[in-house]
């Protein structure tokens, strides 16, 4: 019994094959989960970071909007680099 093309390897017709598309899902999944966690990780210490610089409560929440739009600036690059050189 022979496998389907998209399970052989090959390509199918809508984009990459199975294999690959479980590595790039994977990808994206843990990607979205480190951005989770790295935000509330930030979000969890921006009293801390408020008290240790004496800031005010506008002055660390810029903490946070400086942090996202890193993250976001990122993920625009590298998602252009990627559609570039990807595979």
């Amino acid at each position: 019994m022979a496998l389907p093309p998209e399970m052989a390897g090959v390509p199918a017709a809508d984009g990459l094959p199975v294999p690959r598309r479980w590595l790039a899902a994977g990808a994206i999944w843990l990607a979205m989960a480190v951005t989770v966690l790295d935000s509330s990780i930030a979000n969890v210490a921006l009293p801390t970071i408020a008290r240790d610089f004496a800031a005010s409560a506008m002055g660390s929440l810029w903490v946070i909007h400086v942090y996202q739009l890193a993250v976001v600036c990122s993920i625009l690059t590298l998602a252009a680099i990627g559609d570039i050189h990807g595979c």
